[in-house]
């Protein structure tokens, strides 16, 4: 029997079938919903989210730092209506790509494209070299300069450093990137595709109360995390499966279900880059099987309509509107820095892709569990990853837990 905290976490996304008004998962969605759209509580898809990915290493349009003497140029013409007496005009943006962080071809708004000023292609870096790479923000080509990939974290740091009137943005999956106070001139974008992963994991074994659940393509590969660092599992990579696992343990914790992680099961969470780049044929093999999919590169249903039958949702966390709202700030001299934004349930984000055509398969009961516990977690009461328990420790220690 549930106790009356959990009511309450249940009717806060039960009251989307009873009428005008619900917030859900934090203050972002609020709304007037009826039941056919209590997916929405967790899924709102936005515009521009699809189910194909371009990943680090493949993207059109980005430049290789090691065929091009990693260098970029400002761009040529002026921002769209941006005027100041602060920033530079034109105004230009160079972007950096972490090469081995493939969990970005999941991430919808990379990479930044800088539609509100000139912005040069990505430039492919290693983390090792990302500094001598960023060489055109520190003599003075970019005034904002994006480093998209965890990795290329300390690169940032020291960037900000050697310019201090430029603008530094780090896009971080991992969430440890930094661990220091940071520069004034630095923000640092926290993507927590882990919180999506772990309510997918909750919703597959809801749907699996008695089988087998499968992660990536269930062999050891490219498909299939392992040990951080290695070839075929980015620690990017590594941190979704495992919160994705999280999340099926804890259904399974509080249901009683015999739910199993395995190499093939009634629900898979796709992973492997070649997979997302070819959609129509991973959905292929899968109806062969009758597997469904989740996709790790937001709503595949929206994008390719013949996947729906076996699309049951897909992860969703959504840099564009933070990144775009960053950059005007920039172009208008009101840059803030020194700070983390989070890109999470609580912000609206970070959200699960709707269910669609496969939301009766689903039902009400594990939808609203669903909605609860995205809840819970932003409330912070489910902790999805080991470094939610740490930052729960320090505020417990300075008298704010």
């Amino acid at each position: 029997m549930i106790n009356r905290r959990h009511r309450t976490k249940v009717e806060r996304g039960r009251r989307a079938t009873a009428g005008p008004r619900v917030a859900v998962i934090g203050h972002a969605l609020v709304g007037a919903l009826t039941l056919p759209l209590v997916a929405a509580l967790l899924t709102s898809c936005s515009t521009g989210s699809d189910g194909s990915a371009s990943g680090p290493s493949g993207a059109t349009g980005r430049t290789d730092a090691t065929d091009t003497g990693s260098s970029a140029s400002s761009g040529s013409s002026g921002s769209s209506g941006v005027t100041t007496t602060i920033r530079p005009d034109p105004y230009s943006a160079c972007v950096f790509v972490d090469r081995g962080a493939a969990e970005l071809a999941n991430v919808p708004g990379l990479p930044f494209d800088g539609s509100a000023f000139p912005t040069d292609p990505p430039v492919l870096v290693d983390a090792a070299g990302a500094v001598a790479s960023a060489s055109v923000v520190v003599d003075g080509s970019c005034e904002l300069a994006i480093f998209e990939g965890g990795g290329l974290a300390s690169a940032a740091v020291e960037v900000a450093g050697a310019r201090p009137d430029a603008s530094v943005v780090v896009v971080d999956l991992l969430g440890e990137s930094i661990d220091t106070a940071l520069p004034s001139n630095l923000v640092v974008l926290d993507v927590r595709l882990d919180q999506v992963a772990f309510l997918a994991g909750f919703v597959a074994a809801g749907l699996a109360p008695l089988g087998t659940v499968t992660v990536g393509d269930g062999a050891p590969g490219a498909g299939s995390p392992g040990s951080p660092g290695s070839p075929g599992s980015p620690e990017g990579l590594e941190t979704v499966a495992d919160a994705f696992v999280a999340g099926v343990h804890y259904r399974v914790g509080i249901s009683g279900s015999a739910t199993t992680i395995g190499a093939t099961g009634t629900v898979r969470l796709v992973l492997d880059a070649t997979e997302v780049a070819d959609p129509q044929s991973t959905f292929a093999r899968a109806r062969a099987t009758g597997t469904l999919l989740m996709w790790p590169a937001g709503d595949v249903c929206q994008a390719v309509p013949a996947t729906c039958d076996l699309a049951l949702t897909g992860l969703v966390a959504d840099v564009g509107p933070a990144l775009a709202e960053l950059a005007d700030r920039a172009a208008g001299g009101a840059f803030s820095g020194g700070r983390r934004i989070p890109v999470d349930l609580a912000s609206g984000q970070a959200r699960l892709a709707p269910f669609h055509e496969l939301e009766p398969r689903v039902g009400p009961d594990l939808i609203l569990a669903t909605a609860a516990l995205a809840v819970y977690i932003s409330d912070g009461e489910v902790r999805v990853a080991p470094r939610d328990l740490r930052a729960a420790a320090g505020r417990a220690s300075d008298g704010r837990g």
